[in-house]
């Protein structure tokens, strides 16, 4: 798990948020680091995440 994801799940059980990431759902990207390539990444990251609130 990377860094970035274990903070994201430290952070959310510190608001009260169970977040799980599904590594089914990550996919690799091909191609250049264009604006459009960043949101599509950023989205994706977004669609991971499954909130489970207790």
């Amino acid at each position: 798990m990377k860094k970035k994801q274990q903070e994201l799940i430290a952070y959310s059980k510190s608001q009260g948020v169970n977040l799980t990431i599904d590594p089914s759902l990550n996919k690799k990207y091909i191609g250049k680091g264009t604006t459009s390539n960043k949101l599509e990444k950023a989205n994706e990251i977004i669609s991971n995440l499954k909130f489970i609130h207790k």
